[in-house]
């Protein structure tokens, strides 16, 4: 790097690229330029589509010479609109003998990095960041400062030494603060100045080794609870993502940030935020921080007109993940009861010895501090917890994130990233819509997805908002405290009007998930319920999750399930309070529920139902109105036996003998029967 060879690899490309008559063009030698700009098409990606790009590729001079001719001493990011003001910091680096890899390419700010660039960043010693204000709304920016930040604290916990950054900016608060003590100054245009800085980036690359980034990469870990899978569009928050990695993992450099312990984070903030969004988004950017894996519990705390879970149903649900997680990992579970399995699978992660993140989505109002910590807390010191909640309570739990709604920039870039204003009159209306609907994330993105359907357009979605239905105004009063304030009519018009959008198969799937756990459903499920109530129609599931995803008022969850918000439920529930078509829907859901649950056929295929459970003890949580509902719990209950959970088992039962006597009678044969899996159960746990 510091110029000992520089001759001799100049020459050998000098003579081989004038042997073969071509024009070498790099940032690394304006005399003697290492690389040539060729054009070359890029693998598919689906962020990218059918785009291709150039990119600049190193000329491999022999084989035997191969590592010097590919690896560099600094990978340069930058935002492609910024060039102009970079390039005399790029010019100053060639004439300091720095070699630089950049990116040529014009990337959309929601598409993903290309091969090239993830091989750019592996085949350098450092990294260098020209951090402008409009750096953080690239996605394809923010993915190769994270990857290499990532690599580098595989290297050494201190990923400041190998990651620097430099602004032209006036100030650093577009910077995240994780990011900012990186001993490099602001630029202030001075020539004289981006010399000396090019300096002192070839003095700090000659303090390091030859190690390069790529030996610190690594793939993304195993997904319990969760797939990996990033929103169509996620605008901002660069500054909470990078907040919520210091708070997690500042206890691995404790020297320095004086923090010691087991690490812990919570997200709080109002319904539809994206609290939910930003740790799935965190757990996907940063996983490879955490080799052990990505655990995602659902603490089922919802707060809306169904109320959340009560505390035998939660702890149920979470004996529920944590046994599935459990088996996944190959841990014993079989013949074990729920807080046996929980001990043995705390002790095989201690075991193993690698970094996790233990996800807590949705932690309920009312817990006790004992709670959090025997309870939903992880329970080994190498596990980070990130938990998400609408509730202040919980101050002792780690650091609090208080995630609010978007900036006004960000909010304009995530309406307009489903459909570009066509005019100046257009874009006035896009940022009329973004005040009236308070920069509310969730509905920012139903707004944009129906703007995006061509129905009409952006002026006049505003007199929807201005002038809203009764129905908007009635509901809008009842979200007034789940929303921004001054904002709820705006808000309430936009869930309604997408959902006056829908068809009779989509509409049919959100009044099926108003019944339902705030949890994914499965399409299998859905095609189930649907020929139960109209035979068979194979594309009618498909016809309804894309009427619904269009919309955005549902989210994939894996490859075969999706999931729906809650605010998009409480709106269902709003619009067609128990309905006729709801309720048969309803009791269409509680007989496939009873199917699946009765065609497992022993322990060892519970996996089978994982998802299907959290649904099953909704749908039986409450009084047992009719004959299948106490059906469906009798199955629940077998299940908890099975799995040696015999106090909910056991409360089930009662729950279904009550049932049975209200709704059959005393003397029938199925009241009796109930009355005799009681006994037998009671009397083979010894009354317990």
């Amino acid at each position: 790097m510091c110029n000992e060879r520089r001759s001799w690899l100049s020459a050998i490309l000098w003579r081989r690229n004038r042997e073969n008559g071509r024009t070498i063009q790099s940032d690394a030698f304006p005399q003697r330029r290492l690389c040539t700009s060729q054009k070359r098409p890029l693998a598919r990606s689906p962020a990218i589509g059918d785009q291709e790009t150039q990119v600049q590729i190193c000329d491999n001079i022999e084989n035997s010479h191969t590592l010097m001719a590919t690896s560099w001493d600094l990978f340069f990011s930058y935002r492609r609109h910024d060039l102009d003001r970079a390039q005399r910091l790029l010019n100053a680096l060639a004439q300091a003998g720095v070699r630089v890899w950049r990116d040529q390419s014009d990337i959309p700010d929601q598409a993903a990095i290309t091969a090239e660039i993830r091989q750019g960043i592996a085949n350098s010693k450092a990294f260098l960041a020209f951090y402008s204000r409009t750096y953080p709304a690239s996605n394809p920016c923010q993915q190769e400062i994270t990857i290499a930040w990532l690599a580098a604290q595989q290297i050494d916990q201190n990923a400041n030494r190998r990651i620097w950054i430099v602004s032209l900016e006036d100030s650093l608060e577009h910077i995240p603060e994780l990011l900012r003590d990186q001993q490099i100054p602001l630029l202030t245009g001075d020539g004289a100045q981006f010399a000396a800085i090019a300096q002192r980036v070839k003095d700090r690359l000659c303090e390091l080794d030859a190690t390069l980034l790529g030996s610190g990469v690594r793939d993304l870990p195993a997904y319990q609870g969760m797939s990996p899978i990033q929103a169509r569009f996620f605008v901002g928050r660069a500054r909470e993502l990078w907040d919520l990695h210091g708070k997690l993992t500042a206890n691995r450099i404790s020297i320095i940030t004086g923090v010691y312990g087991q690490a812990a984070a919570q997200v709080r903030g109002l319904g539809g935020n994206g609290k939910s969004l930003l740790a799935r988004e965190y757990s996907i950017r940063f996983g490879r921080a955490y080799p052990g894996g990505v655990f995602w519990l659902n603490a089922y705390g919802h707060d809306d007109t169904k109320g959340s879970a009560n505390a035998e149903q939660r702890e149920a649900l979470r004996q529920d993940q944590i046994r599935e997680f459990a088996i996944r990992l190959g841990m014993p579970t079989e013949g074990l009861k729920p807080a046996e399995i929980e001990t043995s699978f705390w002790q095989g992660m201690e075991k193993r010895g690698e970094r996790c993140l233990w996800i807590v989505d949705d932690l309920p109002s009312g817990l006790s501090l004992g709670e959090l910590e025997n309870v939903w807390n992880a329970r080994w010191a190498g596990a980070s917890t990130l938990v998400t909640t609408r509730s202040k309570e919980y101050g002792a739990l780690g650091n609090a994130l208080d995630l609010g709604v978007f900036s006004s920039r960000e909010a304009f870039g995530l309406l307009c990233s489903h459909r570009k204003p066509a005019s100046s009159a257009e874009e006035s209306a896009a940022q009329r819509i973004v005040e009236l609907l308070g920069c509310h994330p969730l509905a920012l993105e139903v707004a944009g997805s129906y703007l995006a359907q061509g129905v009409e357009g952006f002026e006049s979605y505003i007199d929807a908002l201005t002038n809203p239905l009764e129905d908007a105004v009635e509901f809008g009063n009842l979200l007034k405290e789940s929303l921004p304030t001054g904002h709820e009519r705006s808000i309430s018009a936009t869930l309604l009007k997408s959902i006056r959008q829908l068809g009779p198969e989509g509409l049919g799937f959100l009044r099926l998930a108003s019944v339902l756990a705030v949890a994914p459903i499965q399409l299998t499920f859905l095609l189930e319920v649907f020929e139960l109530l109209d035979g068979p129609g194979k594309s009618r599931p498909a016809n309804a999750v894309n009427q619904v995803g269009a919309l955005s008022l549902c989210e994939r969850s894996g490859d075969d399930a999706r999931m729906v918000h809650t605010l998009v439920s409480r709106t269902m529930r709003f619009q067609f309070p128990d309905d006729e078509r709801t309720l048969t829907l309803r009791s269409a859901a509680v007989q496939a529920l009873t199917r699946r649950l009765e065609l497992v056929g022993h322990i060892g295929e519970h996996s089978k139902i994982a998802m299907d459970i959290p649904h099953a003890r909704h749908l039986v949580a409450s009084d047992l109105r009719t004959e299948e509902e106490a059906r469906l719990a009798l199955w629940v209950a077998r299940r908890d036996y099975e799995r040696a959970d015999y106090a909910s088992a056991r409360k089930l039962q009662e729950q279904v003998l009550a049932a049975s006597r209200r709704v059959l009678g005393k003397e029938h044969p199925d009241t009796l029967r109930a009355m005799n899996n009681l006994a037998q159960m009671t009397a083979n746990r010894g009354g317990s």
